[in-house]
């Protein structure tokens, strides 16, 4: 989980730091605090696990709601393998049934799409066990950024998608209630759509968003095109 999460990083130079979560994190953060600093040390911070926050001593998460409220540093919670409830955040991690096809789907009015296309909807990929988030009781807090939805007929999902107990993939808290933009998600792998989701959640909940450009390149070999090996070669056939 680790390793998918700073690969994203690295793909678009962004800085990071990993740390153990224990109390050497807060008192880092506690010492940030008490510099006369305008800027923040961190923009950002992520935990691969749920687990890794709840067992925080209270202090130690109270500091880092501190400093992500005097910075304005958002944070993005991985459900990792954690199922049960966060009574925390007023959510519940459950899994999906094993015998039932699910499609993702993102809210086409959600506000952290840049990348993703809003309202696209693909198939769960293939060996991937997923899991869902609940929010319980009613929260208003909180908007849904992508749903699970039974693979079926159009009509049957828009009617899922818009029922109460939809189950959610990508939760978004604005931050009306503590002041700290979070995003809670259970989607784990590497798959692309969870890819583009995730550089989204980078730049939405980051005070200082990481600059990158959706303008993009390809590299042509042409050595390979013209004089490589019979087969590979391109013929006016394929120019026609």
């Amino acid at each position: 989980m680790v390793n998918y999460i700073t690969s994203y990083l690295e793909s678009f130079r962004i800085h990071y730091v990993i740390t153990r979560t224990d109390d050497r994190l807060h008192v880092d953060l506690k010492y940030e605090m008490t510099k006369d600093a305008s800027k923040a040390k961190y923009y950002l911070i992520i935990f691969y696990e749920f687990q890794t926050f709840l067992t925080l001593s209270r202090l130690a998460r109270d500091v880092i709601d501190d400093y992500c409220a005097k910075f304005k540093a958002g944070q993005i919670f991985f459900a990792g393998n954690n199922y049960g409830k966060i009574s925390e955040f007023n959510l519940e991690v459950k899994q999906v049934e094993n015998n039932k096809a699910q499609s993702l789907r993102v809210n086409p009015d959600s506000n952290t799409l840049w990348i993703t296309k809003p309202g696209v909807e693909t198939a769960k990929p293939s060996r991937t066990r997923l899991t869902y988030v609940r929010v319980f009781p009613f929260d208003d807090r909180y908007e849904k950024v992508v749903y699970l939805v039974p693979t079926r007929g159009a009509e049957e999902t828009r009617a899922n998608v818009q029922g109460g107990n939809t189950k959610v993939a990508m939760l978004l808290d604005n931050g009306r209630k503590a002041g700290i933009k979070r995003i809670f998600t259970t989607l784990n792998s590497a798959f692309f759509l969870h890819g583009l989701l995730f550089l989204d959640a980078l730049k939405y909940v980051s005070v200082l968003p990481p600059k990158y450009t959706l303008q993009r390149y390809i590299q042509v070999d042409i050595d390979d095109i013209f004089i490589g090996k019979s087969g590979l070669r391109l013929k006016k056939t394929d120019v026609k």
